[in-house]
């Protein structure tokens, strides 16, 4: 048995995808897959849902109230990108759905697509909006007359939901858990976020501190199978200690009793070598 298969977990499933690869057409099959699992601020939007549509009006809506700005393209390809990304995007009503628990949106239904009607703004900006279970008792038109507007300033300090360059979804028994991979400038970042007994959890994997929180069995393998594989040891290590020491003994006993076998075997090739040399020396002697 290798380290892998004794103290990692293959996951029950796990789907994979690349977003440098991605369309806005995608079919979105991870969605798809795992809508029923978990949800925890809203519901997940619909498997039928393939796309989302914006229009000017939602433009400018995100560039006075979310920012950055952005041009209509970017804003549906950010959406379109979200909407592959189960539980970024969750619908609080028939009417209003949220990103990541902070933008606030007005949304409509027609056949596969999800159309944005306007964008209300940041629940970290603006504490009007911060009451939700009030915002869903009032009519959309309604909230896209007040002054939401965020300062010039303040809306180029913002940053627009980040986008993996990879994603991985997996399930254990009772939790889902999604890890995005990100590029930086010096190395890549991995975010896991669990969710489990209505509870989101987010947070950083360091690859440079094995001595973090533990993480579970099913990530480990996750994370060896993405070549991590001296982390996913000495995290392993700091965490059971006594267990990998019995593994190293026992792997170098395995070792030691090959070498002895492949000694017994050389050997033992060696003396049938010297034995046929020496019926060979006698055999040519007694009849020369």
């Amino acid at each position: 048995m290798n380290f892998k298969s004794r103290f990692t977990k293959k996951p029950d499933s796990m789907e994979v995808l690349n977003f440098q690869e991605i369309k806005k057409q995608h079919c979105g099959l991870i969605r798809e897959r795992y809508r029923t699992i978990y949800a925890y601020h809203g519901k997940g939007i619909p498997s039928k849902i393939k796309e989302i549509v914006v229009n000017p009006h939602c433009v400018e809506r995100w560039n006075e109230r979310i920012g950055p700005k952005l041009e209509e393209e970017e804003l549906e390809l950010m959406f379109n990108q979200l909407l592959q990304i189960p539980y970024r995007i969750t619908t609080l009503s028939k009417e209003i759905a949220i990103i990541d628990d902070d933008i606030v949106f007005i949304y409509k239904f027609e056949e596969d697509k999800m159309i944005i009607l306007t964008i209300y703004g940041r629940l970290s900006l603006k504490p009007s909006l911060q009451n939700l279970d009030r915002l869903k008792t009032f009519n959309y038109h309604h909230y896209d007359r007040l002054n939401l507007s965020i300062p010039e300033r303040v809306l180029e300090e913002q940053i627009i939901p980040p986008i993996p360059v990879e994603l991985f979804v997996f399930k254990g028994t009772k939790t889902f858990y999604r890890i995005e991979k990100f590029h930086c400038v010096e190395n890549d970042i991995y975010y896991l976020t669990t969710f489990l007994n209505g509870r989101q959890q987010l947070r950083v994997i360091d690859f440079s501190n094995h001595k973090q929180p533990r993480l579970n069995k099913k990530v480990l393998y996750v994370l060896y199978s993405l070549g991590y594989k001296d982390f996913v040891y000495n995290h392993t290590k700091h965490y059971n200690p006594e267990k990998v020491e019995k593994y190293e003994q026992a792997k170098m006993e395995q070792r030691l009793a090959k070498k002895i076998t492949e000694t017994h075997k050389l050997e033992s090739i060696k003396l049938r070598s010297a034995e046929m040399k020496l019926l060979e020396k006698v055999y040519t002697s007694n009849y020369s």
